[in-house]
């Protein structure tokens, strides 16, 4: 039996070890709250080596005072049990350790000063995100950029390292700042973002900002071409209907097709919607893949008998992906693989755009713009919540928005997109101008030039029948109320003239193509109200004045600009 010298020996442990075990859960808690808030779990480690290296600690003292207490209980004035028999000594150990970890922490793997969040869109963080990040960081004067690439969860980390000034208000990219590129899908970062999960959602479909108020970016628009495999060599041409068929598992001349789909997907929705497409039918039976590569290497490495010619498993294929994954593809595979659509191209090509590795030429600064009737295609945005909590990642996110405007327009047309400044925009022979509404193809539509003519002298005579004002950066309105109730008062035979405007800020291009898309968006609000007759005109940043500056849609009723025309046409003739 253990004496009352022992049995006190024994309390006395027991308590060490209880206190130890607090101090242990509370620092481990501490730091769990105060990581977490900051940055989270994945993005730093720090918690982790704290409660590991506690545990060991606690365990070899643990198992050197039951060791000396086991072997001699009376001559317990052993060293170790010397040193920390007393519970202050034991903290004041746990304290120069606790700095140690910090120290060695920090020299073996940096804290970054800020983590800056993108999740969503797989088309966007594989091609476009990364790049952007990458191009931004330089132009900013990063010393370092180091990229890694996680395919397996579809994760890219760009840890970029800037020098420290002064002027931190000015310049927010200051220390380490590490971006995450998370591409699970649209869906996915729309969540993320709802959650606070990240701080710009990545997007390949429309979202209803209304709903969840959150600020959005135009970054532009992408075609999504429908790749086949039949051992066809030359292209495809399926009528829409065709393709609703097969994608749906239904069969399309007595053939059995192996459809490949994505899940969680802005692709994939686009692909639902514009074809109509009934959902369970599609997902029931279309085998799944992750991303734009899996797709093409699943459908173009379908089992051919090359002897034979004919097809081992006795289907053909077809995918989908976005249209940019074929930039760096040999004009033979597009060629072979692309599909058009109801007689339409994916793209017209007003020149050598892509990069074709049968020819030596690569001239990525020529224009190029989605077809109009090509049935397939979506829109591209960054959306952010309205607010941010730690005011250097919010100086970061606005500063990656603002750069949409021209360096990410560049990166974008080089990924194989349509830039914003692009974007619905055709060529004639008197320069750039709005698209013809193709509800009024058989009505007059006043060239860019001729519009310009009329517009300086209405604007001379009076203000619109009605503006439509535009936050910075949007093409859409989150109240339409005092639209609708505008509207009401009008006759529905008034013939409307939309004329569409941006403010200074950014390259014209882009501002034209903002103004335009401005113009078919209050466009679609009038279509839907039975104003049959309305035509579109983007005048991008070149009038701007005091009176009447800043994104803005203004209405004219036709007569007047008619009127204006003839008055035109009157004087030049005399």
């Amino acid at each position: 039996m253990l004496n009352s010298s022992d049995q006190k020996i024994k309390q006395n442990l027991l308590l060490e070890i209880v206190i130890f075990l607090l101090l242990q859960i509370s620092i481990f808690v501490i730091f769990i709250i105060v990581n977490f808030s900051l940055q989270g779990f994945e993005d730093n480690l720090f918690p982790f080596f704290i409660v590991f290296g506690l545990f060991v600690f606690s365990v070899l003292y643990l198992l050197a005072r039951l060791y000396f207490f086991w072997k001699k209980p009376s001559h317990s004035k052993h060293f170790i049990f010397r040193l920390l028999h007393r519970n202050s000594i034991m903290c004041i150990m746990l304290f120069f350790w606790f700095i140690y970890i910090n120290l060695f922490y920090a020299w073996l793997i940096k804290t970054p000063n800020v983590t800056v969040k993108l999740c969503g869109s797989v088309t966007l963080g594989e091609k476009f995100a990364p790049h952007f990040i990458e191009a931004i960081a330089s132009d900013n004067g990063a010393n370092k950029i180091k990229k890694s690439d996680n395919k397996d969860k579809n994760n890219i980390t760009i840890d970029a390292n800037f020098p420290n000034t002064k002027d931190k208000k000015d310049n927010p990219f200051q220390g380490l700042v590490r971006f995450i590129v998370d591409y699970g899908g649209t869906k996915d970062g729309i969540e993320k973002l709802k959650q606070n999960k990240c701080d710009i959602a990545l997007a390949s479909e429309d979202v209803d900002t209304s709903v969840n108020n959150f600020d959005n970016v135009n970054l532009g628009r992408d075609a999504i071409a429908i790749i086949i495999n039949d051992n066809n060599e030359t292209p495809n041409n399926f009528q829409s209907q065709q393709i609703k068929s097969i994608l749906e598992n239904k069969q399309y001349n007595n053939e059995q097709w192996q459809v490949f789909c994505r899940e969680n997907s802005g692709t994939t929705d686009t692909i639902i919607n514009k074809l109509n497409l009934e959902e369970t039918s599609f997902y029931k039976n279309c085998n799944k893949v992750t991303a734009n590569k899996q797709m093409w290497d699943k459908v173009t490495n379908t089992n051919w008998d090359k002897v034979t010619n004919t097809n081992k498993d006795s289907k053909p294929s077809i995918g989908y992906l976005s249209y940019s994954f074929l930039v760096d593809k040999p004009d033979s595979d597009r060629k072979k693989y692309l599909t058009t659509i109801d007689n339409e191209k994916t793209v017209n090509l007003l020149s050598n755009y892509f990069k074709d590795k049968d020819k030596d030429t690569d001239n990525l600064d020529d224009i190029y713009f989605i077809n109009n009737k090509y049935k397939v295609n979506r829109k591209l945005s960054f959306y952010t919540q309205k607010n941010s909590n730690s005011t250097q990642l919010k100086d970061i996110v606005n500063s990656l928005k603002e750069e949409t405007k021209i360096l990410g327009q560049n990166i974008l047309k080089s990924e194989g997109f349509v830039s914003v400044s692009l974007d619905g925009i055709s060529v004639s022979l008197d320069g750039i101008t709005a698209n013809q509404n193709p509800k009024d193809k058989k009505d007059k539509h006043y060239t860019r030039e001729t519009m310009k003519k009329i517009y300086k002298i209405i604007r001379q005579r009076g203000k619109p029948i009605y503006t439509q004002n535009f936050l910075e950066n949007y093409t859409t309105i989150d109240n339409q109320e005092d639209l609708q109730k505008w509207l009401s008062t009008q006759n529905n035979n008034t013939e409307f003239v939309l004329i569409g405007h941006a403010s200074p800020l950014g390259s014209p291009r882009y501002n034209l193509g903002l103004s335009l898309q401005r113009t078919e968006y209050i466009e679609s609000i009038l279509l839907n109200k039975d104003y049959k007759n309305v035509k579109l005109y983007a005048f991008g940043n070149e009038y701007n004045s005091e009176e009447t500056k800043g994104p803005r849609v203004e209405i004219y009723d036709l007569k007047e600009i008619d009127k204006i025309y003839k008055e035109i046409n009157s004087a030049t003739n005399q």
